[in-house]
């Protein structure tokens, strides 16, 4: 038999094609290869890169049958891109069953969810209850079970429900609750364990794929939920314990924990199929930890080994752009009682709120008015909803850096991949980050698909990496006159927020990446104004206190910078590094303290309009 496999390189597909050729079918294996292609080649393996959604790149000559693995796997994925979520599940899967028909294929598999039920009180979930999703991934799923039901009268349709699956697969994940937990345990010594009571039913992904196996010969026009064993989330905790005995679990009662709760019957399935599931959550977790130590799960913190790496960083255009992430969502270390304290308080879902918090960490900007979705508080922080310009500039620099690297050591498939990257990248930033309007690069939240009003500093970070056109950086200079020049230098951001990567603070290095990128620009006048200007606050300061410091008030000048989480820092290297490198290039000015003795600075031309 033919069969047409979709996301055939993902979690579930790179375990079901090889059971699938051992059968004896042969596979034509079509995956986007967002995460790459783990399969081994076969005679009878036929590998197509391709999107789902494109209807003419779905070639389905001769196949006898469907099996429909494609989707924006599981809840946080689903969430983070609505709109991707649903042309893969909904629209992509009315396309390709309708395809189907067309083609006269007689056999039609599609993987959809055990989520679909949501919350429920039933001891035993069958297929034929009410199904209330939640999710966008659980909405997306109930939606394409009845698209491929609506085609049962035309081909052998069957739809699979599979528990929450764990275990090892060539393609690995480590987002999944059983592989996450697993990781944590012997990387931490600790697991979290968000509300606990709910119930979920659990599979290994080896045992899904011999359903899917079997699938190909039974003629069912039917819906069969997959699931090993029903699971309270505080009884899988357990079993850790047993394996960890000086493991920490900690149990948090939230008012927004993952409400699915559900117990699912897989009596029919027992009844119409031969398999049974053989492995149970304990080898699982053995199973992973032995992988983990021996490090054939090499690096488990491996964007590849996470969906939602992916799907935040890929754009409707697919163009792909950095922002900053971690994978951990648990409150900071360091900072453990003030980040849960900031969740108590905050509208935001625990977990998705650590995750921002400590991705704002990572981005050296903690904390800043750019961070936060009403522009004014901690608790609407949604970094990793936004792609920043500084992140994205400084790869494009680095990538630059490599590809000539590459092409001083004669490399030229390095030298071509690394230019190709960068080329693409400025076209993105230009497309998503440069604003015309307001002759500024802006921040840029993917979710609502808009720019984020507001300039900052970093808005001259594509200047620092040589990466804005002449008129970009005209425009860059205007507005970062108007509105980030002051009597000490560049300020963070406008607002006054009381964080100290806002208003009135100003730091060195930026200082640095806006005299630098001006000056690289043809903007001399503005650089030697900021450059005089930021000595003349360090300066006096040093004068009255014998000791130069991290961040500056630079509306106030003369003043330590405030805010944030700790006090501000003595005899900082950036500072000393900073004022070194303007005193070589500015040595007349290197000695004023005050904004009123630095050379009056020239308006730059104003740049046309810029698109």
């Amino acid at each position: 038999m033919k069969i047409f496999l979709t996301g055939a390189c993902g979690y579930k597909g790179s375990v079901l094609v090889p059971k699938l050729l051992k059968a004896g079918h042969q596979v034509v294996a079509f995956d986007i290869m967002w995460f790459g292609n783990f399969l081994e080649p076969h005679p009878d393996l036929t590998v197509v890169k391709g999107d789902v959604r494109n209807a003419d790149a779905l070639d389905l000559t001769g196949v006898d049958a469907i099996i429909h693995l494609s989707s924006v796997a599981n809840d946080p994925c689903g969430d983070l891109n609505p709109k991707l979520t649903w042309e893969i599940s909904c629209l992509a899967t009315m396309q390709l069953a309708d395809r189907a028909r067309r083609h006269g294929i007689k056999r039609f598999i599609y993987a959809s969810s055990g989520s679909v039920y949501g919350i429920k009180d039933e001891e035993q979930v069958t297929e034929d209850l009410e199904l209330l999703p939640i999710s966008e991934y659980n909405k997306t799923k109930m939606c394409g079970e009845r698209i491929v039901l609506s085609y049962k009268d035309d081909m052998v349709v069957q739809i699979v429900r599979p528990a929450t699956v764990c275990g090892y697969s060539p393609r690995q994940r480590l987002d999944v609750s059983v592989n996450m937990l697993t990781m944590q345990a012997l990387m931490n010594g600790r697991i979290t364990v968000y509300g606990g009571e709910q119930w979920r039913p659990v599979l290994a992904v080896k045992d899904v794929a011999a359903y899917f196996a079997e699938a190909m010969t039974r003629d069912y026009n039917d819906v069969f939920n997959l699931s090993m064993k029903n699971v309270k989330i505080v009884d899988c905790a357990a079993i850790y314990r047993n394996i960890f005995p000086e493991l920490r679990v900690e149990i948090v009662e939230m008012k927004f924990e993952d409400a699915r709760n559900y117990r699912v019957s897989t009596e029919k399935a027992d009844n119409d199929f031969i398999f049974k599931p053989r492995t149970s959550i304990e080898s699982e977790v053995h199973r992973m930890l032995a992988l983990l130590k021996d490090h054939r799960i090499k690096n488990p913190l491996d964007p590849r080994y996470y969906n939602t790496h992916h799907v935040r960083a890929t754009l409707d255009d697919g163009s792909t752009l950095n922002r900053f992430w971690d994978d951990a969502d648990t409150p900071r270390d360091e900072s453990y009682a003030e980040d849960t304290e900031l969740a108590k308080g905050s509208t935001r879902e625990p977990r998705q709120l650590y995750r921002d918090i400590r991705a704002a960490a990572e981005s050296g900007w903690d904390f800043s008015s750019r961070w936060f979705a009403d522009a004014r508080t901690r608790a609407s922080l949604d970094t990793t909803e936004i792609i920043p310009i500084d992140l994205n500039s400084l790869l494009f620099g680095l990538e630059q850096a490599i590809s000539a690297g590459c092409m001083r050591t004669g490399d030229s498939g390095c030298r071509r991949e690394f230019k190709h990257r960068a080329a693409q990248r400025r076209k993105a930033i230009d497309r998503y980050l440069w604003d015309a309007r307001s002759g500024a690069y802006l921040d840029y939240r993917w979710t609502r698909r808009e720019r984020i009003p507001g300039i900052s500093a970093a808005t001259l970070y594509p200047l620092f990496v040589a990466m804005s056109s002449p008129l970009q950086a005209q425009s860059v200079a205007r507005a970062t006159r108007d509105s980030l020049l002051k009597a000490g230098g560049i300020v963070t951001t406008p607002l006054d927020t009381g964080q100290q990567w806002d208003s009135p603070n100003g730091w060195a290095p930026l200082q640095w990446i806006a005299v630098d990128g001006l000056r690289r620009h043809h903007q001399p006048s503005l650089a030697a104004t900021i450059a005089c200007r930021w000595m003349a606050g360090v300066n006096h300061l040093y004068r009255e206190t014998g000791k130069l410091v991290e961040k500056y008030d630079v509306v106030d000048t003369g003043r330590r910078g405030g805010g944030g989480e700790y006090p501000t820092q003595d005899g900082f290297g950036w500072t000393n590094g900073v004022m070194r490198r303007l005193v070589a290039l500015y040595p007349a000015e290197s000695h004023v303290e005050s904004a009123a003795q630095c050379p009056e600075e020239r308006d730059a031309p104003l740049a046309p309009s810029v698109k």
